[in-house]
């Protein structure tokens, strides 16, 4: 679900800003990619040190809240650069920061979670298990852009925005106010507190 609020952010959204709207030399949405990747390359060392000091569901819970924060500033840098309320340069060194701050927190949910997850699926399944999890993403990831494409084309960009919002407030609602996945999550938690060096 998560590929539903970010592809069509870093896949539709800011490549329509930058070359359709604010018309800006193809350097400068390239540094947007480059600032996420960097943030990724960031946060996979450092979280990948310390993942198993992690609670998976605390990081998941925090994350969460981090991204609805960052993605209600990209929000608001967007509204000011659309309604020239703020110059370009500032919306630029924003949206960078930000994309870089993005990056770090997608790996502080993302390498908790699958660390502790592959610790919970049984080793004769975890190949599968993990298939099936990155083909159901690969598949979400161009309907997820299809997706970006029409609301962009029939709504505008500021509606894409904040529908991605909306689906990250859904599934922070969905996640913790649902019991059996709170159980699931304290129970990765035992399993990891339990067989620290099961990998």
């Amino acid at each position: 679900m998560l590929n539903f609020a970010f592809i069509p952010m870093t896949a539709n959204a800011f490549p329509y800003m930058f070359n359709l709207v604010l018309v800006t030399s193809p350097i400068d949405y390239a540094m947007i990619g480059v600032a996420i990747s960097v943030g990724t390359f960031i946060g996979a060392i450092v979280i990948g040190n310390l993942s198993r000091k992690i609670k998976v569901m605390r990081s998941t819970f925090i994350g969460l809240v981090l991204l609805i924060a960052s993605y209600t500033f990209i929000t608001y840098i967007f509204y000011m650069i659309l309604n020239d309320r703020m110059i370009y340069s500032k919306f630029y060194m924003y949206a960078l920061g930000i994309m870089f701050i993005q990056g770090l927190i997608l790996m502080y949910v993302n390498i908790p979670l699958n660390t502790a997850f592959a610790r919970f699926v049984d080793e004769k399944y975890r190949g599968r298990a993990f298939a099936v999890v990155g083909s159901l993403s690969m598949a979400a990831t161009p309907l997820a852009m299809l997706l970006g494409g029409i609301v962009i084309e029939f709504a505008g960009v500021l509606e894409l925005i904040y529908g991605c919002l909306g689906i990250l407030l859904m599934i922070m609602v969905y996640m913790f106010g649902n019991k059996n996945i709170r159980i699931f999550f304290k129970q990765l938690d035992m399993d990891e507190k339990s067989n620290p060096d099961s990998l």
